[in-house]
């Protein structure tokens, strides 16, 4: 690429994580899990996140879906599988990129399936009004300016295209000290370089020329998910250290898990939220 406008900490990161994709990803899911009254396991809330946030985007048969910070393939090969939409997605690593082409050639729905190595806030491989959805999850909070993303999306989607993501916002603007010290680990641990907040979401959407804003609080039913890998967290905490010093993990997997423990504090506190939200252009 001739532009980089991420930290490269973050490529890093993900550099560090792909390597052990086989076993840290859920079937090739990065994301949290999205649970309801019919979706009650890990591996059922993990497809419904991306089944909510499809149908919060009307992704359809035929639709032309741009993965934005696509991971290991997993949504993408779900988009095209499930949805029959044509899937681009794009990331930053490599590894990644690897792992989930690897994964899109044993699928029915290969021939659908393109994985493009692109900047999200530039998005140089896309077209302009070549995309009929922007599609992403938990991968916004990588941006340092969000607007960034939202007018390269603006760009490349088409009259009536629409953007759908859910990720992590914030809900307070004058956090307490603790709930400041909680947010750092995670930003720390995960490379954010900030987590926005909801209405700064909404503002830059518009900024960037979206209209139809739609934001629904998932908080209740991602909550669970977070619980769940916060308890982990704390018998892998000490485990992963050791491996990670002997070479078997990485510090990027051990943190990538510890994450959890302090998102879930904030959580609790009610500071942060996860959301969804959805837009149309135009």
């Amino acid at each position: 690429m001739s532009h980089e406008t991420y930290d490269p900490s973050v490529r890093e990161y993900y550099r560090n994580l792909a390597a052990g994709n086989d076993w840290f990803s859920f079937s090739g899911n990065l994301h949290g899990g999205y649970y309801d009254d019919e979706h009650t396991t890990l591996s059922e809330a993990i497809v419904n996140t991306q089944r909510v946030i499809a149908d919060h985007g009307d992704v359809g048969p035929g639709d032309r879906v741009l993965d934005v910070g696509c991971g290991v393939g997993g949504p993408a090969v779900w988009l095209a599988e499930e949805r029959d939409a044509e899937v681009v997605g794009i990331n930053i690593t490599e590894g990644q990129l690897e792992v989930a082409r690897e994964r899109a050639a044993k699928s029915d729905a290969s021939d659908r399936i393109e994985f493009r190595h692109d900047d999200y806030t530039v998005m140089e491989t896309i077209e302009d009004d070549s995309m009929d959805v922007a599609f992403c999850i938990e991968a916004l909070h990588y941006a340092e300016d969000k607007q960034d993303v939202f007018e390269q999306a603006h760009r490349v989607l088409d009259d009536d295209g629409r953007i759908t993501f859910g990720d992590g916002f914030k809900t307070e603007r004058n956090l307490d000290p603790k709930s400041r010290e909680l947010l750092d680990e995670v930003n720390e641990r995960w490379k954010l370089p900030n987590l926005a907040h909801v209405d700064d979401i909404r503002e830059d959407l518009e900024a960037a020329g979206f209209t139809d804003i739609q934001f629904h609080d998932a908080h209740e039913n991602v909550m669970p998910w977070t619980r769940n890998i916060a308890r982990i967290a704390l018998v892998f905490n000490p485990v992963g250290t050791v491996l990670s010093k002997v070479g078997l993990i990485s510090q990027a997997h051990v943190d990538a898990i510890v994450g959890y423990r302090p998102l879930y504090k904030l959580s609790k506190r009610e500071v942060t939220t996860y959301g969804i939200f959805s837009a149309r252009v135009e």
